[in-house]
């Protein structure tokens, strides 16, 4: 009787063991805006990410640079080869620590805030960021990560100055903001 009331109570107080999660691509998205000539705004998004949170809370999330869609194809050539140079630095990466254990034990429907800090790296450059995101158990094995403010990309921080200033001269315009508000909805699935 001792023994099974002892086994009773570490099953209680003993946290649930949780699988890695990988991101759902097909239902997440990374967008960002770029403004050029002070007033003309657009909105861009990559087609291929990546990403996996462990067990322990470590987030590891990939943005492949090649996958720029602006919905102009002799742009999108122009920006992987003229300002992320995409030979030399094909992905954008970001690497953070989550709240894992206040997330699995958020009930299905519920939502948390969370101030997400975390590294971003892009070319050689490695900058600590952080971005407001809400987090919602969007099911028995999902989460869904939306940003509640864009996170502001300076060019200028990540050496890509000379790249837009490339792509402003051969597009014929007068200026192009260096700096662009990026927005994400990512969903993760728990693996088993």
């Amino acid at each position: 009787m001792y023994r099974a009331m002892c086994l009773l109570l570490i099953g209680l107080f003993t946290p649930v063991a949780y699988g890695d999660w990988q991101l759902d691509a097909d239902a997440s998205s990374l967008s960002f805006t770029s403004v050029k000539n002070g007033s003309v705004i657009e909105a861009h998004r990559f087609r291929t990410l990546s990403g996996s949170v462990s067990v322990d809370g470590k987030a590891q999330f990939n943005v492949s640079l090649d996958s720029i869609d602006t919905l102009i194809p002799v742009r999108d050539e122009r920006m992987q080869t003229m300002l992320f140079e995409i030979e030399q630095y094909p992905d954008a990466t970001f690497s953070a620590e989550v709240p894992i254990t206040a997330v699995t034990q958020l009930e299905v429907g519920d939502a948390m805030e969370y101030l997400l800090k975390g590294t971003l790296s892009i070319r050689r450059a490695r900058l600590e960021v952080s971005v407001p995101v809400s987090i919602l158990r969007a099911g028995e094995g999902a989460f869904h990560v939306v940003s509640i403010k864009p996170l502001l990309v300076e060019a200028g921080n990540f050496g890509l100055l000379k790249g837009i200033e490339a792509l402003r001269e051969i597009a014929g315009l007068d200026a192009i903001t260096p700096v662009v508000p990026v927005s994400f909805s990512l969903v993760y699935r728990e693996q088993p």
